[in-house]
């Protein structure tokens, strides 16, 4: 019985180095192997179901999870498993009652609550989403996804002020996640800026030109909002006069103007098709090659 448990094991162990290396159909014969002669493997029953989630045989994985959490129902991570595997399902309330169960049985298990959280949201049942996504952040302070995800939240429940803030907080996290950066893209293409408060404009700015700085994003998608941020529309009436009558090189806004990061970046990296800053342009160029 020794020689055998030990062939056992050093069978379940290159299985799961052949896993570890995505050599999939070999760890999956291995797995299948391990459990013909010990049939509650409870470890190799988790990672053949975990392999099969990975290959999207859900239907195959289901039964092993569901196994593994009779053999040992008091552990949070096959619950969770578990879990996960009702959710590509569809099943979303056997979903739930597993992730609950992980956290009951592990109160720090960021996985569930993150979990937990996504099932919350798509059933727009957002400040239990909010609580969920908040507490995985108190367990792992850099999780983006959650930042994201809270971003997104508020961002639909129009609390700009907060959506932006979580922003932030990603951005500080990792300046280049994909999601992040087309998600403020999308927020800055659709917000009108006077839903924000005036305290927020130096943090909006700062964000706009974080986004400039950008190469590999659509920037005429917030150009709009950028020239907002510019000036107000009462600078804009002044500079629209002295299109028609002064010099613009000695107009204390367009000086002001001239300064400006946010100003010159937008000049790079969009197209001008606003009629005002166009006409500005074109004055400032007369008078810059004749005057």
């Amino acid at each position: 019985m020794k020689n055998e448990n030990l062939t056992i094991e050093n069978k379940f162990t290159l299985a799961l180095e052949n896993h570890q290396k995505k050599n999939l159909t070999i760890a999956e014969k291995l797995y299948k192997e391990v459990l013909e002669t010990r049939p509650n493997h409870l470890e190799a029953i988790c990672y053949l179901g975990t392999l099969f989630a990975q290959t999207k045989k859900i239907s195959l994985a289901k039964p092993l999870f569901l196994k593994a959490v009779e053999i040992n129902p008091n552990n949070p991570n096959i619950n969770n498993n578990l879990g996960n595997i009702f959710f590509e399902l569809g099943e979303i309330q056997k979903s739930s009652k597993y992730f609950e169960k992980a956290i009951q049985l592990q109160p720090n298990h960021a996985d569930a609550y993150y979990n937990l959280g996504i099932i919350f949201n798509s059933l727009k049942k957002y400040q239990k989403a909010v609580n969920c996504f908040e507490k995985v952040i108190q367990i792992q302070p850099d999780n983006i996804k959650c930042y994201n995800n809270l971003s997104s939240i508020f961002q639909d429940l129009g609390e700009y002020t907060k959506a932006i803030s979580y922003y932030q907080k990603a951005i500080k996290i990792d300046s280049s996640n994909t999601t992040t950066i087309n998600d403020l893209v999308e927020l800055f293409r659709s917000i009108q800026l006077s839903n924000l408060t005036e305290a927020n404009s130096g943090s909006i700015k700062e964000l706009f030109l974080f986004l400039f700085r950008k190469n590999n994003i659509n920037h005429q998608n917030i150009a709009s909002n950028a020239k907002l941020l510019l000036f107000s529309d009462n600078e804009q009436n002044q500079l629209l006069g002295a299109i028609n009558s002064d010099s613009l090189l000695t107009n204390k806004i367009l000086q002001s103007l001239i300064k400006e990061e946010l100003f010159h970046l937008m000049l790079q990296k969009s197209l001008i098709t606003d009629k005002f800053l166009e006409k500005l342009l074109t004055k400032l160029r007369y008078e810059m090659l004749f005057i």
